[in-house]
């Protein structure tokens, strides 16, 4: 595994600080925790909804909006090109995405009915995103 956690968050970018800091984030803001799914894990989905690596540039954690120190917390933007994927995958596409998803090297160890609820997850998180005018944000540690 590449991570122990995502944290992702709906919220505006200038309530990057909060998001990243307040201990009550979770219960002011939409959230997600999702176990044993990092970066990397991210990334893979994206390319198996047919995202370029181009385009991602390798991670999902490009855009910082804040950072509190060396170690953290991070707080980034999501890219909506992603954040737009997720919530435009079809019910009936979702055990073939988590099929090919599955078959990377980072999620080889994943049964495809945890993946699936995982793209579920994301999905129905990625379609309130879009649906509230809000990007997604991601807050990480080291």
């Amino acid at each position: 595994m590449a991570a122990f956690y995502t944290l992702l968050y709906i919220a505006d970018p200038a309530d990057a600080v909060a998001v990243g800091c307040e201990e009550d984030a979770a219960d002011r803001w939409p959230s997600l925790w999702l176990r044993h799914v990092g970066d990397l894990e991210l990334v893979a989905l994206w390319a198996a909804l047919g995202n370029s690596a181009s385009e991602t540039e390798g991670t999902l954690m490009a855009d910082l909006l804040f950072q509190a120190s060396d170690e953290g917390p991070f707080v980034m933007r999501v890219p909506p090109a992603f954040v737009a994927a997720l919530a435009a995958i079809p019910a009936e596409r979702i055990p073939e995405v988590a099929s090919m998803w599955g078959q990377t090297e980072e999620l080889a160890d994943w049964q495809p009915a945890e993946l699936t609820t995982v793209i579920e997850q994301l999905r129905e998180f990625a379609r309130r995103a879009v649906t509230s005018g809000k990007p997604m944000l991601q807050v990480a540690n080291l």
